[in-house]
């Protein structure tokens, strides 16, 4: 922890809910474990079409 604990901040949802158990645990055991979903919204997984460059 060379910067001190980490605030709750880092433990609170998009609704402003601090998730009791993950801040226990990182108080407890000095450990954080995240996890993120990177898919696109919407659930396409295709990227969209780019456009064709023209050559000079």
């Amino acid at each position: 922890m060379a910067y001190g604990p980490l605030p709750e901040i880092w433990f609170t949802d998009t609704d402003g809910n601090v998730d009791q158990d993950a801040i226990a645990h990182y108080r407890a055991t000095h450990t954080v474990v995240a996890e993120w979903d990177c898919a696109p919204i919407g659930g396409d997984d295709l990227a969209p079409a780019r456009p064709e460059t023209a050559r000079r």
